[in-house]
Formats: C-alpha cells, sequence, structure tokens
C-alpha cells in the first residue's frame, strides 16, 4: 500500500503509526535495516512529523533520532511481506 495524501493527511498517517506502533532507536540502529523510522519529503512533511511527535508526549531527541529524509525505497523480499496474513495473527483492528 502506498501513501496517497488526497486520502489520509500526512499528520494522520503519523499518529496512526504511533498508536500501534510505538518505536525506540537504540545505539546502533542508525545504520540498522530494522531500525524504528519516520520518513518525511521535504520541510513541511518534517515539521509535521515534529509536531506530531511532540504532541503524543516523544521528548526532542526522540523525535529527531526517528526522522529521516526520505530516499529510494525497495519493497522487501516477498518472503517479509504481509506478515499478519501469513503469521494467521489478523491484521491489526486499527486500520
Amino acid at each position: 500500500m502506498l501513501f496517497d495524501p488526497q486520502k489520509l493527511a500526512y499528520k494522520d498517517l503519523i499518529r496512526k503509526y504511533l498508536k500501534d506502533f510505538r518505536p525506540r532507536r537504540y545505539p546502533g540502529d542508525k545504520t540498522s535495516q530494522y531500525r524504528s523510522a519516520i520518513f518525511y519529503e521535504g520541510d513541511q512533511q518534517k515539521r509535521d512529523a515534529t509536531e506530531v511527535l511532540k504532541e503524543l508526549g516523544f521528548d526532542k531527541a526522540s523525535s529527531e533520532g526517528l526522522l529521516e529524509p526520505a530516499s529510494t525505497f525497495f519493497a522487501a523480499e516477498v518472503y517479509h511481506q504481509n506478515y499478519y496474513e501469513k503469521m494467521s495473527v489478523g491484521v491489526p483492528k486499527n486500520k
């Protein structure tokens, strides 16, 4: 699924992500392919993400650690996709 700002505001996307998943960064996560991140395109999205993080109680250091400028995206290998369906645990109800 791709993000479509015509269907969902960027701030609401960030709120949804943070409601379903409380990301943390640990030493060494800066280059890990499994790190938590919030990607943004441009200054406005960065401001919006920062505002939502603050609204939800993230401190400045945590917020800055999670934010990364968007770059080339590569989809995961097929065997890594659709985790919930493959593990038979169901899709989270808060879609």
